[in-house]
């Protein structure tokens, strides 16, 4: 944080956001030594969030799987989420074609699977319904904690899709916004038009991304706030607010009191 904040000031900035939720502990520690004058955010966004509004205008199945991250294989449950549909839709949609969500599907497989096919096409009007009416609802979102101009983001970083995502978003609008990212590494699998910094690692000093990588996934529990991922927005008391997801270990008191006890020493 004492580096973000040497970027900011050399850089100009006064309006800094922290994403959901791997910000979390990142901005507590951020608004402890910020002496300047400036602002920080937390700001709930998350994959499913800003992937679901690009979906619109997807013409076919095959385009609508551009923005689904790549892995060995991808599960029913998992592909539907990636459209949009809640928990108690996903079971819903398995009971009525008699499937389990944990069924896999190899990823290099995917554009010419039977079942996959089928169920976008089934499902096309509600999923770019839905890619519509989050569109919105995320760019009034944006307005209305004031993501204009220019500002910059803070995340814990890894592959750079976040950044990639909002820029596609603002772009689509025509609206002029100069964002950067800073994060604690970053190596982007996707073009940005914007640029991103990383503390350990970068796409200048590669190298230390192998040290890094075994720790990956402790780091984000270590940093997360407790409140689950942010699934879409909705409009609320006269403005937008996001959706949760339930927090994935709020059942475990293992785990959230080691969490809880880790960030409270911290």
């Amino acid at each position: 944080m004492r580096w973000l904040k040497e970027e900011l000031v050399n850089k100009g900035f006064h309006k800094v956001f922290f994403f959901s939720r791997d910000g979390f502990m990142m901005k507590k520690a951020f608004d402890i030594i910020n002496d300047t004058d400036i602002v920080s955010q937390y700001v709930y966004v998350s994959r499913k969030s800003l992937r679901l509004p690009l979906l619109q205008g997807c013409s076919d199945f095959e385009e609508s799987l551009k923005h689904l991250s790549w892995e060995r294989y991808i599960s029913i449950g998992k592909l539907l989420e990636y459209y949009g549909f809640d928990e108690q839709e996903r079971e819903q949609i398995a009971k009525e074609e008699g499937i389990s969500l944990e069924m896999a599907i190899p990823y290099d497989d995917l554009k010419k699977d039977p079942f996959a096919q089928k169920f976008f096409r089934d499902r096309k009007a509600v999923i770019l319904a839905r890619a519509k009416e989050q569109d919105e609802l995320f760019l009034e979102y944006t307005q209305q904690v004031g993501m204009r101009e220019r500002f910059a983001v803070v995340d814990i970083g890894w592959h750079g899709n976040m950044q990639h995502y909002l820029e596609l978003i603002l772009q689509r609008h025509d609206l002029e916004v100069a964002v950067e990212g800073f994060y604690i590494g970053i190596l982007p699998s996707v073009r940005l038009s914007t640029e991103v910094h990383g503390y350990v690692y970068e796409p200048l000093n590669p190298k230390p991304y192998k040290k890094l990588l075994c720790f990956f996934g402790v780091s984000e529990k270590l940093l997360q706030g407790f409140e689950g991922s942010t699934s879409g927005y909705c409009n609320k008391d006269g403005g937008v607010v996001p959706v949760l997801m339930s927090y994935e270990y709020s059942e475990d008191d293992r785990v959230t009191h080691a969490i809880e006890e880790w960030q409270s020493g911290a």
